[in-house]
C-alpha cells in the first residue's frame, strides 16, 4: 500500500535528497512536493496525506508560523519539521506546539527518516485517541463537559465576532428515575443512548450537542438571529419527547424540560452561561416540568 507524504521544501537540492531517502525505505511512499506554504495549505485541503514534512524557512512563511498554517490546514495529519542545526531550538518549539517530531537535515538518512515517519504516525494516532477518550462521553459518544466547554468558548468568540446571539439550552429527562427504578440500570443506559440518538437528529449542523451528566445533555445553538427561534427550537424538543421514545423493544415517554440563557444578554464567560441556563431549568422544573424558561435575574 501506497503512503502519500506531502513535502514542502523550496530548495529543490533537499527536495530531491528526502525523496532519494524515501525510494530506499521498505515502504511504498508517495512524495508530492510544494514549494511554499500556500501551495502546501492548498493541497492538503483537496488530498489526503499521511504525513506532511515541511521545511520552517519558506519564501512565503518562516519558523513557527509555517507550523502554525499547517496545524490549522491539516489538523489530522501529523506534521514532521525539516530543520538545519543552527535551527533546533525553534524546531524543539515547533515539537511543542504540536507537531510530532522534528529532523536535522544533516544528519537525515533513509533509515531514520522512514523510522521517525511511522512513529510520527504512531503517536499522532496515540494523542487522536487518548484526546477522543478525554473529551467523549463513553456511553453515548457524545462530547463531554469538558469539550462542551472549550466548543462553548471557541462559538462565543465566533459570535462576538458576527455580532450574531448564541443560545444555551440546558435540558433533563423528567422521567428518567422512573426508567432506571423499574427497568434497572444497564436498560437507563440503553435509554440516554436512544435520547442521544433523537436529539442528534434534532440539530441543525452548527449546533452541539453534549451530555453534561447523567440525564442532563447541553445543546449549544449558533447563528441566532432572535430569541424566537430559540423558543421554537425549545418547543420542537419538548414536545419531540412528549412522543415514546423506542429502547430495548419498548416504548417509554421520559418528557423533557429545557432551560435557556443567551450570549451575550446573559453572560460573558461559559461556565456563568452554562450556570444560567442551568438556573433556568431549576425553574423550568419547578414550574410543573415538561416545560422551558428564560434566565432571569430575578
Amino acid at each position: 500500500m501506497a503512503h502519500p507524504i506531502l513535502l514542502v521544501e523550496d530548495n529543490p537540492g533537499d527536495a530531491r535528497l528526502i525523496e532519494e531517502y524515501l525510494k530506499e525505505a521498505d515502504e511504498d511512499y508517495v512524495v508530492e512536493v510544494a514549494s511554499s506554504i500556500a501551495d502546501a495549505v492548498s493541497r492538503v485541503k483537496e488530498h489526503s496525506y499521511e504525513v506532511v514534512l515541511t521545511d520552517l524557512g519558506l519564501p512565503d512563511s518562516d519558523g513557527l508560523a509555517s507550523v502554525y498554517k499547517m496545524l490549522e490546514a491539516a489538523p489530522s495529519t501529523p506534521l514532521v519539521v525539516l530543520t538545519g542545526n543552527h535551527d533546533q531550538q525553534l524546531a524543539m518549539m515547533a515539537v511543542r506546539e504540536g507537531a510530532q517530531e522534528f529532523l536535522v537535515k544533516d544528519l537525515i538518512n533513509a533509515k531514520v527518516l522512514e523510522r521517525v515517519l511511522k512513529y510520527s504516525v504512531q503517536r499522532h494516532l496515540q494523542l487522536n485517541e487518548a484526546r477522543r477518550l478525554a473529551f467523549s462521553d463513553t456511553l453515548t459518544g457524545l462530547p463531554n463537559r469538558m469539550q462542551l466547554l472549550q466548543t462553548l468558548r471557541h462559538d462565543m468568540v465566533v459570535s462576538q465576532r458576527t455580532k450574531q446571539a448564541l443560545g444555551v439550552l440546558f435540558l433533563d429527562l423528567d422521567g428518567f428515575k422512573g426508567v432506571n427504578d423499574t427497568h434497572g440500570h444497564e436498560f437507563g443506559d440503553a435509554f440516554l443512548q436512544a435520547v442521544a440518538c433523537r436529539l442528534r437528529h434534532m440539530l441543525r449542523a452548527s449546533d452541539t450537542l453534549a451530555r453534561f451528566g447523567g440525564d442532563e445533555f447541553v445543546i449549544v445553538q449558533t447563528c441566532v438571529d432572535t430569541t424566537d427561534s430559540v423558543v421554537a427550537f425549545a418547543e420542537k424538543l419538548i414536545r419531540a419527547f412528549q412522543e415514546p421514545l423506542r429502547c430495548e423493544g419498548e416504548l417509554l415517554v421520559a418528557g423533557l424540560s429545557v432551560g435557556i440563557a443567551m450570549y451575550p444578554e446573559h453572560a460573558h464567560h461559559a461556565e456563568e452561561l452554562l450556570t444560567k441556563a442551568d438556573k433556568a431549568l431549576y425553574e423550568a422544573k419547578a414550574n410543573g416540568k415538561g416545560c422551558f424558561r428564560f434566565y432571569t435575574n430575578n
